[in-house]
């Protein structure tokens, strides 16, 4: 396919700025940073023995939240068990396979994160051990905010009743001082007194110490039986030392160009951007169960990736939002849609990009 002018241009251009201001800006701008932080990671090792180690530039990002009194990066996933399940027994499950879990390689911990917090000292964010763990803090029954005790949700709940548990799960804070995450146990759920009861299992943490993809390996590999449930493993292009040596000089030589026009427009006013009206900040649960192998399906007949497929359904879902509701379509809205990055290490930590992702057209 022949390339028209305008963007043979653009690449060269692209590509001088890449080759003659590119490297030495970033000296400039990233060396100073870094060297503040060794210099604050010794200071710590020092003046405060009782923080474990500085929080990753990824974790951080997300971390930097106030987990203890509103947080705005919560994950809530949930799993389905047919019958009655026991509390105890949920605990010494998670107790021995998450929290105590060793790392068959060093024999330390494989998730010593859930058992820390985040601190902030000398600008930036730490992991501190919590005071006196106690799993019963961290793995109970389900309780309304305005119920002093600890009784299960009513006697049988129902839809509405878990909407309303995810709901309150995303913005709910963490106990302060205790590693942000919970697991809960909803008993009976859709049940009367002539069905059989079910329960959930929903599992809510704080997006600084697991991404999506992280959490959900952990919670299938440790609490779901085999073949009752399985994590989405991404599969991505494998290339050859040749064709990774040219795809990252590419992306090099195309870096100015490709950031510019990542950047996101927030002049441009759309209906999830209103300029002349204030929006609340409250966040409401959407989801809806769709089977992998329907995606799947969709994929191999549409000739495009697992990842592509949800992007054009995100895409798609706004798009027919929109219309529903007798709203303008604009032309791209900024949306970031994060994905899992190649080479997902089997641990709790974020290791994920952001993908810009636009709607189609009306």
């Amino acid at each position: 396919m022949c390339r028209p002018l305008s963007f043979t241009l653009l690449y060269l251009a692209s590509a001088l700025v890449s080759l003659v201001v590119f490297p030495p800006l970033m000296l400039f701008i990233y060396v100073p940073f870094w060297l503040m932080r060794q210099t604050v990671v010794s200071l710590a090792k020092v003046l405060r023995p009782d923080l474990i180690k500085i929080v990753g530039a990824r974790d951080a990002v997300l971390a930097n939240d106030d987990y203890a009194g509103s947080p705005k990066s919560t994950i809530v996933i949930s799993h389905e068990v047919n019958g009655k399940f026991d509390i105890e027994t949920l605990r010494e499950i998670v107790l021995a396979r998450i929290v105590l879990r060793l790392d068959d390689s060093h024999g330390s911990l494989k998730f010593p994160e859930f058992q820390q917090y985040f601190v902030s000292w000398g600008g930036y964010l730490f992991r501190k051990q919590e005071h006196d763990f106690r799993i019963e803090e961290h793995v109970k029954f389900w309780k309304r905010k305005d119920d002093s005790g600890s009784a299960p949700l009513g006697p049988f709940p129902q839809d509405a009743d878990l909407y309303e548990i995810r709901a309150q799960l995303l913005t709910e804070p963490y106990g302060r001082e205790k590693s942000p995450w919970e697991i809960i146990l909803v008993q009976n759920a859709g049940a009367d007194t002539t069905t059989t009861s079910k329960c959930f299992v929903l599992a809510k943490f704080h997006h600084g110490s697991v991404d999506g993809y992280s959490l959900l390996n952990i919670f299938f590999s440790s609490l779901v039986k085999p073949g009752e449930g399985e994590a989405v493993k991404p599969k991505f292009v494998q290339r050859s030392t040749l064709e990774r040596t040219l795809f990252l000089s590419k992306s090099f030589v195309l870096a100015p160009y490709a950031l510019g026009s990542q950047v996101p427009k927030f002049e441009v006013e759309n209906p999830f951007n209103p300029t002349a009206v204030k929006l609340s900040g409250k966040r409401h649960p959407a989801w809806d169960n769709l089977p992998l192998r329907t995606i799947k399906e969709i994929s191999r007949q549409s000739g495009t990736s697992f990842a592509g497929v949800l992007m054009a359904g995100m895409g798609g879902g706004i798009k027919s939002y929109l219309e529903s509701n007798k709203k303008p379509v604009p032309k791209s809205i900024d949306v970031a849609l994060p994905l899992p990055w190649p080479g997902h290490p089997n641990k709790s930590r974020n290791h994920l990009y952001v993908f810009k992702l636009i709607p189609p057209p009306p």
